[in-house]
């Protein structure tokens, strides 16, 4: 039997990480820190955040978001962009970041872990 949402059976959240609904204002720049961008957060996880966007941000590339987070202390974390899509009827675009591993972020990605723990 096929499986999927076309066949009336239920499929199951593949997310790597829980995500909770994060409302909040946000600055994106390039790595070499050329301002790209702000507007609002959607939801966040400890593995990446989604946006919205009014600048068209190509998958792949590399940038740094900045936005406030856990007791309003300002992050900001290196990542890139992951997916984009345009917002249907508008002049924007939903854009997903995926936040880096790296030792330049670690400190942030374990205070955003406890926070999306506490929902």
């Amino acid at each position: 039997m096929i499986q999927g949402a076309n066949c009336g059976v239920d499929v199951q959240e593949q997310r790597r990480y829980k995500r909770v609904v994060f409302r909040e204002p946000y600055q994106l720049a390039t790595r070499k820190g050329e301002l790209l961008g702000a507007s609002l957060t959607f939801d966040l996880s400890a593995g990446g955040i989604r946006l919205r966007t009014d600048e068209f941000l190509p998958v792949g590339s590399l940038v740094s978001i900045q936005f406030s987070c856990c007791n309003n202390q300002l992050l900001t974390i290196q990542g890139k962009v992951a997916w984009v899509q345009k917002v249907p009827h508008a002049d924007s675009y939903q854009a997903g970041l995926q936040f880096d591993e790296n030792e330049e972020n670690l400190f942030f990605l374990s205070e955003i872990r406890k926070f999306v723990k506490k929902g």
